[in-house]
C-alpha cells in the first residue's frame, strides 16, 4: 500500500508538470513508468559514482572516467531543467549532490534544497518563472516566536548580505498562514517582511541579490535572532574608510584576546610577524595571555621584530591565568600595571601606557563566570574601580580603553539576546554597570559611534564552531573602545606550507625565508646559513637508480592532519620513496585511521607507546616493499615507548628512531646516555655485520656548537649537555656512522627544530639526522632540510641515496 500511494503521488506530480488531465489509470501507467525510469537512472548514476570511488582504476583510464562523469552530470542537469518536478522524488543526498554540481550553495531541509534548485533554474514551485526568490523558501509572512505575541513589520534595505532569521522550537504548532501576493524583488530593494506569532522549528529566507561576498566569510551574514529595521552585518572589506594619506600623523592600535599567547604561537600557520606586516600597527594590546612571569622574557625576545617596547603583566594569584600585555614600536612616556588597588591587581588585568596625546589602557575585565559566581564582585567592585581610575587619568590627558570588557552592552551586540539574559556578559546587572561606569562617564564606544546599525561580533564559542555560522553563543563578547578597528579579518585563508614545486629541487619560492639568515650567536668567518634553494646539488638523472627518504618529527600526526597537512602535496613536491615519522602520538587503536595517509604507498609500519598512551611513537610509510621489518631494540625495558622501526632493503637497513629526550631537569639524562644510547649503538653494529645501516630520525642532540643558535647559554639544556654530546660521539660518530648533512655541508648553519615562534627569527637547533655507515656514505647524493614546512616544530629532512 505505501508503494502504491507513493506511485500515485509521483504520478500527480508528473501530471502537474506535463499538464495531463486523464483520470484513466491505463493512461497514467506510461507516465508513471517514465518518471520512475528517470529517477532510477539518476540514482544509478550516483551509485556508479560512489562505487567508482572505492574501486581501483588504472591511471590511463582515469581521464576517460572523469569525462564520462561530467557528461552524465550535464545530462542530469538538463533532465531536471526540462522537468523540475523530478526534484520532489529525489532523496536529500541526491539533492545535495545536485546542488554541488550546479554550483548552488545551500543548506537545510529537503524543502530548502528543492527551493534553491528551482530558484537556480529560474522556476517557481508552480512552474512560473521570474518570481521573487524569497517565495521559493517560505511565504512572505515568516512565522517567528515572539514573547509579546504581537506582529512586527521590519523594513530592511538589503545590499550585499544574506539574511538568516531562525527561531528554535520544541514543538510544532498548526496555524493558518494568511496568503499574500508575491512581489518581484530587485537588488538593493526594500523588503517588507511580516513576522507573526507562529512557532516554527527553523525558517530561512534568502533574498535575490543578497548573498555574501564569499561563503568563507560568515561574518558578512546577518543571523541575529531579533533583527531590527536598518541593521546590517559588518563587512570589513567594504565598510572601513579609506586609509589615511602617508603625510597624516596617526597611530594604529590593535587589540586581541588571544586566549593563551603560547598556544597561539604554537598553532600551525600563525605568525605574529605576518600579522604586523599585514596590518602595520603601531601598538598591539593583548588580553588573556595566560603567561607566567618566568616565561615572559623568552616571549619578549622572539615575539616581534621592530617592536622593542613590550610590557606584560601576569596573574600571581593563579598561575597561567588571565594576563595582559602591550607591545609597541613607539616608546611610551610611562607605564603602569594594575589599578593601584591590591584587591584587584593580583590577576594581571590592566596595563596603562602614556603617550604624548593620551593614555592607552588594555584591560581584561573579569568574567562573571559559571553560575555568575563573580557577578557581584565585577559590577560592585571592579567596574567602579576601573571607571574611577580612567576618570582620574582623564584629568591630565584623554583616555583610550581597549580590550575584552566581557559585556555585550546592547541587544545588537549578541546573536540571541533573549536566550542569554542570564548568561555572563549579558545580564542586566552587567549592562547597567557598563552604562553607569563607562558610557555615562563620557567614554564613547568608537565602533558603535562609527557603525550605529551594524551587527558585528568579536567573540564566538569555538567549542560550538559558532564563528562559521556567525553566532555568538555566549554574551561575553569582546568589546573595544579603541580608535582603530579590529584587525582579525583575514584577506585570504592561510596557504598550505607545502606549495607546488617552483624549482627542480622541489623548494618553493617564498617572500620570507628567515632560515637563510645567519643568526648564530658565535658565528665563525667560514660559517654560512644553509639555503636549500641554492645549496642542494642538481637532481640525479631519471636513469639513475636511487632511493629518496624523508624523515620528520611531526609532533602529533593527528594535529598536523587537522592543521591542513596534504600528503598529496608533499608527494608531488618531493616524490619520496620512504617517509619516516617520529612523535606520532598515536595509540594502537587509532593506527588504522592513518594507514592510508599517503595514497599509493602500500607498506606502512607503526610502533606506538604502550607504557604511556598517546606519547612518542614512530611510523614508516613506503612504496617500496621491504624484505623484513623489526620493531624496537629487542630489549623490553627500551621497547615500551614505540621509538624504533627497522626496515631491511636489498642494499641496507633503514632505522627510524626517536631517541629519548633527557627531559626537564635532565631527569632522564642518565637513562639516555648510560642505557639507551649504548644499547642503540650495539643494535646498529649487529645490523652492520650483514648490511650497511642508515639511521633516520630525531636523535635529540645538537652534536656541535654549529648546530645550535646559542651554544653558550644551552650547555645545561636537554639536547646540548656535555654528557649527551660525548655519548653521541662515543656511540655513533666514533663507531663509523657519518653525519651525512655535516659531511656535505661542513660550514652550513642549518636547524631542524625551533622553539615557540623562533622559526621566524631562525633561532633553532639541529636535532634531526641521517647517519650512514661508512660503506654507504659515499653513495649519498644529497642530504638536506625543508625548513619551510612548518606544520610541526621540527622540519622534515631528506636523503637521496644512489643504489
Amino acid at each position: 500500500m505505501p508503494l502504491l500511494l507513493r506511485g500515485a503521488s509521483l504520478l500527480r506530480l508528473y501530471q502537474c508538470t506535463c499538464g495531463l488531465r486523464s483520470a484513466n489509470f491505463s493512461s497514467r501507467v506510461p507516465a508513471l513508468v517514465n518518471l520512475i525510469t528517470t529517477r532510477d537512472r539518476m540514482r544509478a548514476t550516483y551509485s556508479r559514482r560512489a562505487a567508482s570511488k572505492n574501486s581501483e582504476v588504472n591511471k590511463d583510464e582515469q581521464p576517460v572516467i572523469e569525462k564520462e562523469d561530467a557528461a552524465e552530470s550535464d545530462l542530469e542537469i538538463e533532465s531536471v531543467r526540462s522537468n523540475p518536478s523530478q526534484l520532489q522524488s529525489m532523496t536529500v543526498k541526491e539533492l545535495r549532490e545536485l546542488t554541488r554540481r550546479m554550483g548552488v550553495s545551500v543548506k537545510g531541509t529537503k524543502k530548502d534544497l528543492v527551493s534553491a534548485l528551482m530558484n537556480s533554474l529560474g522556476v517557481e514551485a508552480n512552474g512560473d518563472e521570474g518570481k521573487s526568490s524569497i517565495e521559493l523558501v517560505s511565504p512572505s509572512e515568516i512565522p517567528l516566536k515572539r514573547k509579546s505575541g504581537a506582529s512586527v513589520v521590519i523594513e530592511q534595505k538589503l545590499e550585499s548580505s544574506e539574511i538568516i532569521s531562525e527561531t528554535p522550537s520544541k514543538k510544532r504548532s498548526r496555524t493558518k498562514q494568511k496568503s499574500s501576493k508575491s512581489t518581484t524583488l530587485e537588488e538593493n530593494s526594500v523588503t517588507n517582511v511580516k513576522l507573526s506569532k507562529t512557532i516554527v522549528q527553523k525558517e530561512t529566507f534568502v533574498v535575490q541579490g543578497a548573498v555574501p561576498n564569499d561563503d568563507s566569510e560568515p561574518w558578512t551574514v546577518l543571523v541575529h535572532k531579533k533583527p531590527q529595521a536598518g541593521w546590517i552585518p559588518y563587512n570589513p572589506k567594504t565598510m572601513r574608510p579609506p586609509p589615511l594619506s602617508k603625510d597624516t600623523r596617526a597611530l594604529k592600535i590593535m587589540s586581541w584576546n588571544v586566549n593563551g599567547l603560547k598556544a597561539l604561537l604554537k598553532s600551525r600557520g600563525f605568525s605574529v610577524q605576518q600579522l604586523a606586516q599585514r596590518e602595520d600597527f603601531d601598538v598591539l594590546c593583548l588580553q588573556e595571555t595566560k603567561m607566567q612571569e618566568k616565561d615572559v622574557e623568552v616571549i619578549k625576545d622572539t615575539l616581534l621584530d621592530g617592536y622593542t617596547n613590550s610590557f606584560f603583566t601576569c596573574s600571581v594569584s593563579k598561575l597561567g591565568y588571565s594576563g595582559t600585555a602591550i607591545i609597541s614600536r613607539v616608546k611610551p612616556l610611562s607605564i603602569k600595571y594594575g589599578l593601584g588597588i591590591p584587591d584587584h591587581d593580583t590577576e594581571g588585568r590592566v596595563v596603562t601606557v602614556e603617550f604624548d596625546d593620551f593614555y592607552l589602557l588594555t584591560a581584561y575585565v573579569p568574567n562573571s563566570g559559571d553560575g555568575l559566581k563573580r557577578l557581584t564582585y565585577r559590577v560592585t567592585e571592579w567596574d567602579p574601580s576601573l571607571g574611577n581610575y580612567m576618570k582620574e587619568l582623564e584629568k591630565s590627558k584623554p583616555v583610550i580603553l581597549t580590550g575584552d570588557l566581557n559585556c555585550a552592552h546592547q541587544e545588537i551586540d549578541i546573536h540571541d539576546p533573549a536566550g542569554n539574559r542570564k548568561s555572563a556578559g549579558f545580564t542586566n546587572e552587567e549592562r547597567e554597570s557598563f552604562e553607569t561606569n563607562f558610557l555615562s562617564k563620557g567614554f564613547v564606544d568608537t565602533f558603535r559611534k562609527q557603525h550605529p546599525s551594524v551587527v558585528a561580533y568579536s567573540y564566538w564559542g569555538y567549542r560550538h564552531n559558532a564563528r562559521k555560522t556567525n553566532k555568538v553563543v555566549s554574551a561575553a563578547a569582546n568589546m573595544s573602545t579603541t580608535s582603530s578597528q579590529h584587525g582579525g579579518y583575514p584577506a585570504q585563508r592561510s596557504a598550505a606550507n607545502m606549495g607546488s614545486t617552483s624549482s627542480q629541487r622541489g623548494y618553493p619560492a617564498r617572500k620570507s625565508e628567515p632560515w637563510t639568515r645567519l643568526t648564530h650567536q658565535e658565528r665563525r668567518p667560514q660559517w654560512v646559513a644553509y639555503n636549500p634553494r641554492t645549496m642542494r646539488p642538481p637532481p640525479l638523472g631519471t636513469d639513475t637508480n636511487c632511493m629518496k627518504i624523508l624523515s620528520w618529527n611531526v609532533n602529533g600526526l593527528q594535529t598536523i592532519v587537522q592543521s591542513g597537512f596534504s600528503a598529496d602535496e608533499l608527494v608531488g613536491r618531493e616524490n619520496f620513496d620512504v617517509l619516516c615519522l617520529q612523535e606520532t602520538h598515536l595509540q594502537e587503536r587509532n593506527v588504522d585511521l592513518f594507514k592510508n595517509l599517503v595514497p599509493e604507498y602500500d607498506y606502512t609500519y607503526w610502533s606506538c607507546s604502550v607504557a604511556r598512551l598517546g606519547y612518542s611513537g614512530t611510523a614508516v610509510i613506503s612504496r617500496v616493499q621491504p624484505i623484513s621489518v623489526q620493531y624496537g631494540l629487542g630489549v623490553p625495558e627500551h621497547d615500551q615507548e614505540g621509538r624504533l622501526i627497522t626496515l631491511e632493503f636489498d642494499d641496507f637497513y633503514l632505522v627510524n628512531a626517536y631517541v629519548p629526550n633527557s627531559g626537564r631537569g635532565l631527569r632522564r639524562l642518565n637513562y639516555r646516555v648510560n642505557e639507551w644510547d649504548p644499547c642503540f649503538s650495539d643494535f646498529i653494529k649487529k645490523l652492520e655485520s650483514s648490511k650497511p645501516v642508515i639511521v633516520a630520525g630525531d636523535l635529540n642532540c645538537a652534536r656541535e656548537s654549529i648546530d645550535i643558535h646559542n651554544p653558550q647559554a644551552k650547555t645545561e639544556a636537554a639536547g646540548f649537555t656535555v654528557e649527551e654530546r660525548e655519548s653521541f660521539e662515543e656511540n655513533f660518530s666514533s663507531e663509523g656512522l657519518i653525519d651525512t648533512f655535516r659531511k656535505q655541508h661542513p660550514n652550513a648553519v642549518a636547524y631542524t627544530f625551533w622553539g615557540e615562534n623562533q622559526r621566524i627569527t631562525n633561532k633553532g637547533w639541529r636535532l634531526d639526522y641521517f647517519l650512514a655507515s661508512e660503506s654507504i656514505a659515499d653513495k649519498v647524493h644529497d642530504s638536506y632540510t625543508l625548513p619551510d614546512v612548518s606544520l610541526s616544530d621540527h622540519s622534515p629532512i631528506g636523503l637521496v641515496l644512489k643504489l
